[in-house]
């Protein structure tokens, strides 16, 4: 069972972005240079094809970067309302967020387990939506604990 830090959560990032935007502006590189030979060879046919597979694979590396953008803001989001339920369980306990470890289901924040020191907590949310939570002491039979600081 992986349990994150405060800090860890905060520093949540996505560096894969950045390779791919790099290679979409290496094909429209690619792509101005194969019109311009295309124009300048008074239109040859290699030239003209080369231009559209580029057209083609710059259309697929916009889309996916429209679909790695939302991704992003998908999990960025989620991040962020993670990090506030840390700052939150921190206030319930009167402690600082930096000794909350928090161990957060993929689907849902309810039944999230919490730790500080060496208790554990079971997070159970108002079903009114409300966002208010009640925070449930419990025991782990011999827990396999991990704990992920950040880097």
């Amino acid at each position: 069972m992986k349990f994150y830090s405060y800090q860890y959560l905060l520093n949540q990032a996505n560096l894969s972005q950045g390779i791919q935007i790099a290679m979409t502006i290496v094909m429209l590189i690619m792509l101005c240079a194969s019109i311009f030979k295309f124009l300048r060879s008074h239109g040859e046919v290699r030239y003209r094809e080369l231009s559209y597979i580029l057209v083609v694979g710059i259309v697929i590396m916009v889309l996916i970067q429209v679909n790695a953008y939302l991704e992003s803001n998908n999990q960025e989001t989620r991040n962020n309302q993670s990090v506030q339920l840390v700052e939150s369980i921190a206030a319930k306990l009167n402690v600082k967020a930096e000794k909350v470890y928090a161990n957060i289901p993929q689907s849902t924040f309810d039944g999230t387990i919490v730790k500080y020191g060496s208790k554990y907590y079971r997070v159970n949310f108002d079903s009114s939506g409300s966002g208010d939570f009640v925070l449930e002491s419990i025991n782990l039979y011999q827990p396999s604990i991990e704990l992920v600081e950040a880097q």
